[in-house]
């Protein structure tokens, strides 16, 4: 099966090969006329505690005997550069005018770089996702592997500690345990459901790697937690690693 992220890896390098020949198209075949500029405008863009604001423009040209029209967001020299009524330069491919451009300075350099802008933006969105879906890949193996051949021991319960982190109050488990090779190893435990029955001196049940003792996963479902009418889903299980 190939993998999710080759896949969108080779999607985004797709998608950039397609706007480079795009580009390239449209720069060795596209047709020069002049239009006029129809309005140029503002857009407001409001976030959660500004308003941004992006150029737009409206122009008009004769492509042959047809005659387009055009709204697109534009680059803010361009802005400056261009007046209502006045005269700029639009470029358009041959049997396609409704597929237009601005042929001014700042429009074409945007133009070349939108692809490596793509590359940019997809790159900033899958690289930090990618690493964390291998994490938690890598987690859901070791903690699959752990279940089936790690070694087993009875732990105990050395605390129950709660935390108040603003509006929330997080429980904690420490614990510790012994391995057949008789070292023993303390750990703690990311916050529990609150409605569980743990105490201190409980059993818990420890999963590890008799290769690496430190590596090691725990059943936080407590017995009396199954006879509530709202029992935690069973299996419950944390893998820890150090």
């Amino acid at each position: 099966m190939t993998p999710c992220w080759l896949i969108v890896v080779l999607t985004i390098l797709a998608r950039v090969g397609v706007l480079m020949e795009e580009n390239h198209r449209f720069a060795t075949s596209a047709i020069h006329v002049q239009g006029t500029v129809v309005q140029k405008f503002l857009m407001p863009i409001r976030g959660r505690r500004s308003t941004s604001w992006v150029p737009g423009l409206v122009y008009t040209y004769t492509a042959g005997n047809l005659w387009g029209r055009c709204t697109t967001e534009i680059e803010p020299p361009t802005y400056w550069l261009v007046h209502n009524g006045g005269p700029v330069p639009v470029a358009y491919l041959p049997g396609q005018p409704k597929n237009s451009r601005l042929d001014l300075p700042w429009e074409n350099a945007a133009a070349h770089w939108a692809p490596i802008d793509d590359l940019i933006v997809a790159a900033l969105i899958f690289v930090p996702g990618a690493i964390v879906v291998a994490h938690f890949g890598r987690r859901n193996r070791i903690h699959t592997w752990l279940l089936a051949h790690g070694g087993r021991a009875w732990g105990e319960v050395t605390a129950v500690r709660t935390s108040h982190h603003r509006a929330a109050t997080r429980t904690y488990l420490t614990f510790r345990f012994t391995t057949a090779a008789g070292q023993t190893l303390t750990g703690r435990t990311s916050p529990v459901p609150a409605q569980s029955h743990w105490q201190t001196g409980d059993p818990i049940q420890v999963y590890y790697d008799p290769r690496r003792p430190r590596l090691f996963a725990v059943e936080l479902e407590h017995p009396l937690d199954a006879l509530d009418d709202e029992p935690l889903p069973a299996p419950f299980f944390q893998t820890i690693w150090a």
